[in-house]
């Protein structure tokens, strides 16, 4: 169900747009990509096994059914500074963060900000080091209005020639947000790319985490720089595995928070 909360950041009050199923008091907070929504996550409702925990997945400021506010910077800082104003709202008694692309490099600063009160974190092909920067980088190099004129057409006819449901999806999304958030976040998104902070950060979490990619990406950057953090493979995907097979990566999912002893509502 899509329910509304106002949220202040900085001085800055948005009204948030977040689907959230309440459940129980584990809480799973889903973060989309740049240029996604809420809408990148809407197959978990397939699954019965989530029913006990309160599942939350925001639409960022500027994406999805949330509006961009001039005054919002739309930094990678300052979307984590909204999701963790958005779960401060619910009673739980332990939080598990999934983030996807951009949802990734924002899970890593909330987690930090959290500290030990995040129970797990679940990267899936969230931006750590510079090589991972594609789209965000493209949106990064050249004028403004040339981004809203080609960029954004480029993601549609990349859309309309690609097999993978989940590009497909991206392209969709993408026209309903705004251009001057997505390109605020892209800027974020590179700068704290290059600085090589995201992937110190996920080393020095302290709660478990692991490292979610498409199979059709084994050879993504990242997994050289992750050490022993453990990872997995969705088969048959690419960068949108949630989208691509939502049957495997929600089963995954399920299992990773049994591990953390979360108890779902039905056998695996």
């Amino acid at each position: 169900m899509k329910k509304y909360y106002d949220i202040s950041v900085k001085g800055n009050t948005l009204h948030v747009a977040a689907e959230v199923h309440e459940g129980g008091d584990v809480l799973l907070l889903l973060v989309h990509g740049l240029g996604c929504s809420s809408e990148s996550f809407r197959s978990i409702r397939d699954y019965p096994f989530f029913e006990r925990c309160t599942v939350v997945a925001p639409d960022l400021a500027g994406f999805g059914s949330t509006a961009f506010s001039e005054g919002f910077s739309c930094s990678l800082e300052d979307h984590a500074l909204v999701c963790r104003e958005l779960i401060s709202l619910f009673r739980f008694r332990s939080l598990h963060v999934v983030g996807h692309s951009m949802g990734g490099a924002i899970g890593v600063l909330l987690c930090t900000m959290m500290g030990d009160r995040t129970s797990s974190f679940v990267n899936v092909e969230g931006n750590l080091v510079a090589a991972d920067c594609g789209v965000s980088r493209r949106t990064m190099s050249m004028p403004y209005e040339m981004f809203r004129e080609m960029l954004l057409l480029d993601i549609r006819l990349m859309a309309d020639a690609t097999g993978e449901a989940g590009v497909r999806m991206w392209a969709s999304m993408v026209e309903q947000s705004s251009p001057e958030a997505f390109n605020r976040s892209a800027a974020s998104l590179v700068k704290w790319s290059d600085s090589g902070a995201l992937l110190a950060d996920f080393l020095a979490l302290q709660c478990p985490r692991v490292y979610v990619y498409g199979e059709n990406n084994a050879g993504i950057k990242a997994l050289s720089g992750i050490g022993s953090i453990p990872s997995y493979a969705v088969p048959g995907s690419g960068h949108f595995p949630m989208n691509d097979n939502p049957g495997d990566f929600y089963r995954f999912l399920s299992e990773w928070l049994t591990q953390q002893g979360v108890q779902l509502s039905r056998p695996l």
